[in-house]
């Protein structure tokens, strides 16, 4: 938000944000209220954390 107010010179550039994501994994829909789904620091773990900077 803050390179973005610097960018446009507005305080306020934007009123609404949104996210839009939906996470599969092997075929199903995984939301944060499932047990089965992996946390960002389990999967930094395995993987390397460029891949969640998109």
């Amino acid at each position: 938000m803050a390179q973005l107010q610097v960018l446009t010179s507005n305080q306020q550039p934007v009123t609404i944000w949104n996210h839009v994501v939906s996470i599969n994994i092997k075929g199903v829909k995984m939301y944060k209220s499932f047990a089965s789904t992996p946390r960002i620091r389990d999967i930094i773990k395995k993987y390397n954390p460029n891949i969640l900077r998109l």
